[in-house]
């Protein structure tokens, strides 16, 4: 059996009931739950519900602005009470989950899409998933085993070159990785597969019990190979792939463009 904590000291997936058990003792609203596989556990872990019981659980309000300056997902009571104030007609609800509120946008004829429904966190947005996958994420989870991963690929065609950057974090750690592609296809998506398939591969060796994959190649969503790598070389790691917009305002995806720049740069020194 294997055991989610969602709410405790450490959240996490742990192997025995003793260990979960400690985990949430003492802690207010501690919380955990049982599954078969460990991939069960994992999945859950990262999912809506378990968010939305993670919010629940800590008190957690969502401000809902049917109507006002900026209709939207509010966490911070005063920026959602700007948005309300000295507008005429305006409505405002208050519920103890994203699900209720975007519900209710949704009952009052807003439609959910990211340029009009968006979670704001003290005024920055994350961007809204567009791969159905990704719909279990409302935001970053942390906990033991869970690990995030930046990835991007970059191909001069001149130099026939392929670099690929991946920026790694979890358990308390960061890691930054680069290189160039040596066996496979190299061009545009062989170099984003490349870094896909290294930050699995280092996932894997640090732990990882969950990988939440952030990437901005479209077409790596769909990969076979990808797929296959982590079907047959991971099976005991749950792979989440999280889509965001290519050179936008994430700054760990321009983190990992930068590095696979840099490795075709190093490449082409030594060659």
């Amino acid at each position: 059996m294997y055991y989610a904590v969602i709410v405790g000291k450490t959240p996490g997936i742990y192997e025995t009931k003793e260990e979960a058990l400690r985990e949430i003792e003492g802690v207010p609203h501690g919380c955990c739950r049982k599954f078969r596989t460990r991939e069960e556990a994992a999945q859950f872990f990262v999912s809506r519900e378990a968010q939305m019981l993670r919010d629940s659980l800590a008190g957690r309000r969502y401000y809902a602005v049917a109507r006002g300056t900026v209709p939207g997902i509010y966490t911070d009571r005063t920026e959602a009470m700007e948005m309300v104030t000295g507008f005429s007609g305006a409505r405002l609800r208050a519920f103890p989950t994203y699900e209720q509120a975007r519900q209710f946008l949704l009952s009052e004829g807003i439609e959910d899409e990211k340029s009009r429904v968006e979670i704001r966190e003290g005024g920055a947005a994350p961007e809204a998933p567009k791969n159905p996958e990704t719909e279990k994420i409302t935001g970053i989870i942390e906990g033991r085993g869970v690990f995030h991963a930046w990835t991007d690929g970059s191909f001069a065609p001149g130099k026939k070159t392929c670099g690929y950057g991946v920026v790694l974090e979890g358990d308390g750690t960061c890691f930054e990785i680069s290189g160039t592609v040596q066996e496979g296809r190299k061009d545009s998506l062989g170099a984003e597969i490349a870094a896909a398939l290294r930050a699995v591969k280092e996932a894997k060796l640090h732990g990882a019990v969950v990988l939440v994959l952030h990437y901005d190649c479209a077409a790596l969503a769909d990969n076979e190979e990808l797929r296959a790598f982590c079907r047959e070389q991971a099976p005991d790691l749950t792979v989440i792939l999280v889509k965001v917009r290519a050179h936008g305002t994430d700054k760990n995806n321009a983190r990992a463009d930068a590095l696979a720049v840099a490795a075709i740069k190093r490449e082409n020194v030594w060659q």
